[in-house]
């Protein structure tokens, strides 16, 4: 197998069709082999894994700021974090737009998912953004402060811990279950 993008490759010998017609700044793949590319100029590109091809009228269209962040949640559902300060919501069966969130006032630069469903968001206003996502809307259950920069990254264990990892040089770790 072999990965390449933009001239880049990675793997063994048989190259791979995946080509983007601009800048890919995050992605993210499901369990059924969706593979997602988050754009400069907002969009979101679908391709599948199993067959290497871009589904043709299958990008996610609503940012106004580049996609810096992906993640798809256990059941398929996909998140993206963008430079206009919002997270939008996916269905991974259809792929419609769910829902936007509102809460970060500067660009959000991470995401993770728990295993409960929790969404987890990073951002250049030095927090981490805890939110609820059901069939009743979403919901903003608390902020994480303690970084001193833009917080990159997001990882969830499989203990309910929360990793962050910041332009402030440290990696935090936090209770996802209470936020402590």
């Amino acid at each position: 197998w072999q990965w390449r993008w933009a001239g880049y490759s990675h793997g063994g010998a048989t190259p791979s069709p995946f080509r983007a017609s601009c800048d890919l700044l995050s992605l993210a793949v499901s369990l059924t082999g969706e593979l997602y590319c988050g754009k400069e100029y907002g969009g979101i590109e679908v391709w599948s894994t199993v067959t290497n091809t871009h589904l043709q009228g299958q990008t996610l269209e609503g940012h106004t700021g580049w996609v810096y962040a992906l993640v798809v949640g256990p059941d398929g559902t996909v998140f993206s974090g963008s430079g206009d300060n919002t997270i939008r919501i996916w269905s991974g069966e259809d792929r419609s737009h769910l829902e936007t969130l509102r809460g970060h006032p500067m660009s959000v630069r991470a995401l993770a998912v728990g295993t409960d469903g929790t969404l987890y968001s990073g951002s250049e206003d030095k927090t981490i953004r805890v939110w609820t996502f059901g069939w009743g809307g979403s919901r903003l259950v608390r902020t994480l402060q303690g970084h001193t920069d833009t917080v990159w990254s997001l990882a969830v264990g499989k203990d309910a811990t929360l990793y962050s990892g910041s332009g402030d040089t440290t990696i935090r770790v936090w209770s996802a279950v209470d936020g402590s």
